[in-house]
């Protein structure tokens, strides 16, 4: 969100900074700085942050096959994961993220708008 623009670039340049120093705060600086990126975007969503998950935590089936249909274009993964009368929306939603997937790398705002519609569809 653009509350956060100011405070995570802020942590990207301090970490940018410290990680040149040796190894072990190149380490430090980059887990710095994802815990931050994630506690600002988990902000933005309402949702609260929880830390960094390690390596190997299970995905929720119906997250994983959230994702699977963006990669896909359609929302056969979810076939029987979800109920049949919340399909009409989400097929709704998911055409929206579609849409915008393919957003400019260099286009700040449209990155913005396809992770929003990214999330809404999740």
């Amino acid at each position: 969100m653009p509350e956060g623009e100011e405070e995570l670039s802020s942590i990207f340049q301090l970490s940018l900074k410290v990680r040149q120093l040796n190894d072990d705060a190149k380490e430090v600086a980059d887990r710095y700085f994802l815990e931050n990126l994630v506690r600002i975007h988990r902000a933005g969503e309402g949702a609260p942050y929880i830390g960094l998950q390690p390596a190997g935590v299970p995905i929720d089936k119906k997250v994983a096959a959230a994702d699977k249909c963006i990669e896909v274009g359609n929302l056969s993964p979810l076939d029987g994961l979800v109920l049949p009368n919340e399909m009409p929306e989400l097929e709704k939603r998911l055409h929206k993220a579609l849409a915008l997937k393919d957003f400019d790398l260099n286009d700040v705002q449209a990155g913005r708008e396809y992770i929003y519609e990214y999330v809404s569809f999740f």
